[in-house]
């Protein structure tokens, strides 16, 4: 059952259909995001259209990042590793990105065809055994405290945090909007994706897990020589190359009609969204 800590916000399913939509993302699930044709889809509009959003990491190496980051932080011992290759995780497979999508789901729960949000972070750690909530702020905070300019994430404190008055979420821009014309990336994609919702910290269960079908993360996209990010065609070059390899009753992004896991029944976009 992977269970993930993660520092973000909620992305409301309206919202996202609504954005599936207007940036005509044909590959893109929005009932189940974490599809890698629909987390590929939407992370490559994010940086079309976000241009504040820092670069991707152009060599990711997800595993010796998150040892430096343990090591160098004030904790008493480093989170456990994941049991599970960074690769084949739906959600950490995209380290390379700023942005990572996560979502929510009870295979027990038959009342609802998706939860009503998803989640978009800028931090996120699988728990397969325990991790101190503590110690990993910590961590995040002093990743943070190294940037510096337009690669902050936050200019405020997260709604979580209590300020020196001792009320929730007070003089920080993550309690539901930007209210100054400075503001951190991920303050900004907040105004832009759902303005007015919190960011914070999160702990998300996601009992999907297919063994069978592993996740293969698509590149980073590329900027162009003019400056301008090139639209993302690296990674329907990444898709078209995984379709291809697969079985022809993949090809579509679909899976085998077998019962339970909500990546069986989003593998590809639904006709009506609404």
């Amino acid at each position: 059952m992977p269970t993930y800590l993660c520092h973000g916000f909620r992305w409301h399913r309206h919202s996202i259909r609504v954005f599936v939509v207007l940036q005509d993302l044909e590959e893109a699930a929005p009932e189940w995001i974490l599809s890698p044709q629909s987390t590929s889809s939407i992370l490559e509009a994010f940086y079309k259209v976000f241009d504040f959003i820092p670069e991707p990491d152009p060599s990711p190496d997800s595993t010796a990042r998150r040892t430096a980051i343990a090591t160098a932080a004030p904790a008493e011992a480093p989170a456990p590793p994941s049991s599970v290759p960074i690769e084949e995780d739906a959600v950490l497979a995209y380290d390379w990105s700023a942005v990572k999508l996560l979502e929510e789901y009870d295979p027990n729960n038959l009342k609802e065809v998706s939860r009503p949000y998803a989640f978009v972070a800028d931090h996120v750690v699988r728990v397969d055994l325990d991790v101190s909530v503590a110690e990993e702020i910590a961590r995040y905070e002093e990743r943070m405290a190294k940037k510096s300019g337009e690669d902050k994430p936050m200019l405020g404190g997260a709604s979580d945090e209590f300020g020196k008055s001792g009320k929730k979420g007070s003089g920080g821009s993550g309690s539901g909007s930007s209210s100054t014309k400075k503001a951190g990336w991920l303050e900004k994609l907040r105004d832009q994706l759902q303005t007015h919702e919190e960011i914070r910290w999160f702990v998300v269960v996601c009992d999907d897990e297919d063994d069978s079908d592993s996740t293969e993360a698509a590149p980073p996209p590329r900027r162009n020589q003019e400056g301008g990010r090139s639209g993302g065609v690296p990674l329907r070059d990444h898709i078209e190359r995984e379709q291809a390899s697969r079985p022809s009753s993949r090809a579509s992004g679909s899976k085998p009609p077998k019962q339970g896991g909500l990546r069986r029944l989003f593998g590809k976009k639904q006709d009506d969204l609404g």
